[in-house]
């Protein structure tokens, strides 16, 4: 998934995705490491189960092109991308929502591959 977002890739990408980074995990015996990768994930499992699975997860999209989010609450990470986005720059666009998402996923990899593999 990468910006601009013309496909979503559903359940035929995501599926082989996490399976295959599931068994380079056991083969290679780092499911530790790998479990941590996959905390955003969860959260956003999480956080899906808020709404019980109702809520979309992409904001609304303004005339000046910009995003807010569809609802009060936060029923994914993308909702909590654009809330913080806003609050510190008043508006929050596609490309800094993905941007945002991507640099929180290689934080947490970077740091856990320092922790991991010292």
């Amino acid at each position: 998934n990468k910006y601009p977002a013309r496909v979503f890739p559903g359940d035929v990408l995501t599926y082989p995705t996490g399976t295959t980074i599931a068994v380079v995990a056991i083969l290679a015996n780092i499911e530790k490491f790998a479990l941590i990768l996959f905390a955003p994930y969860f959260l956003e499992l999480f956080l899906k189960m808020r709404s019980r699975m109702q809520a979309e997860s992409f904001g609304k999209l303004q005339k000046d092109g910009s995003l807010t989010n569809r609802y009060a609450k936060w029923y994914s990470l993308t909702h909590v991308s654009i809330s913080l986005l806003r609050k510190v720059k008043k508006k929050s666009y596609e490309l800094e929502v993905v941007f945002l998402l991507l640099l929180v996923e290689l934080l947490i990899a970077v740091i856990t591959a320092f922790y991991f593999f010292k």
